[in-house]
């Protein structure tokens, strides 16, 4: 996972330096995770990667990028640059996820780096504070019987494999 747009290798082999991926200056990185100050050819920091990591959990979450329905590069810049993303569960809403989680991704994708999380830390601190606000004793009780019914079935499957084979 060197594609957060700002990744460089910094020393090789002994005394021979690899050359970094990217340079002050220049913009490279994989266009659908760039962060806004990126695509302007502004400087980096943190939470240009923090917004890359909040398009992947985006993509994870939905199973798409907020921005599908771009029909060009152009307009997948534009919605980088300018158009605010939905909220995760407005495009899975069968998933139910947490007003929690949508907070925590949009935070992540926001348009001005100022608004995203300060650094890695501030992020997995928002993290915790969402898992904590969660209800998640419905998924713990899900999680419980998602065991026993696999539970069950290997028993079901084990004790047929043992007869079979006797």
């Amino acid at each position: 996972m060197l594609d957060f747009g700002i990744a460089k290798i910094l020393s090789g082999e002994g005394n021979k330096a690899i050359p970094a991926l990217t340079a002050i200056g220049q913009t490279v990185g994989t266009l659908e995770f760039m962060s806004p100050e990126q695509l302007r050819g502004k400087s980096l920091d943190g939470r240009s990667d923090i917004y890359a990591l909040g398009m992947v959990a985006y993509e994870m979450l939905t199973g798409q990028l907020p921005f599908k329905g771009a029909k060009s590069t152009t307009e997948v810049i534009q919605f980088h640059l300018q158009e605010p993303p939905p909220p995760p569960s407005s495009l899975r809403p069968d998933l139910a996820l947490p007003t929690a989680v949508d907070e925590v991704v949009l935070k992540m994708v926001a348009k001005s780096r100022d608004a995203r999380h300060e650094n890695a830390a501030a992020l997995r601190q928002h993290i915790a504070d969402a898992l904590a606000s969660m209800d998640i004793a419905p998924v713990r009780r899900e999680a419980a019987r998602v065991i026993v019914v696999v539970g069950a079935i290997l028993v079901v499957v084990g004790t047929a494999i043992y007869l079979l084979s006797r």
